[in-house]
């Protein structure tokens, strides 16, 4: 998909990206990483229709489940 120019910044009805969906999911780190190296900087702040953010979501993630895997996620955001 990617090398046939896939759109990261593309929306669905609820107003969320790939990068909402994966900060979201329980996928591997390799897979997060992956998005989020393809992903561009100006998708970091997109909000979805509840006004949340990629950021916003991993954080809340990193917080409430407060697992190495999600902390390294908000990090690897953080430091984009």
């Amino acid at each position: 998909l990617i090398k046939n120019g896939a759109r990261f910044d593309l929306k669905d009805n609820q107003g969320q990206t790939c990068l909402h969906y994966t900060c979201q999911a329980s996928v591997s780190d390799s897979v997060f990483d992956f998005i989020v190296e393809h992903t561009p900087d100006s998708c970091l702040n997109i909000p979805n229709q509840a006004g949340g953010t990629p950021l916003d979501l991993i954080y809340l993630a990193a917080y409430e489940q407060a697992n190495t895997s999600h902390m390294r996620r908000l990090h690897v955001l953080l430091s984009r």
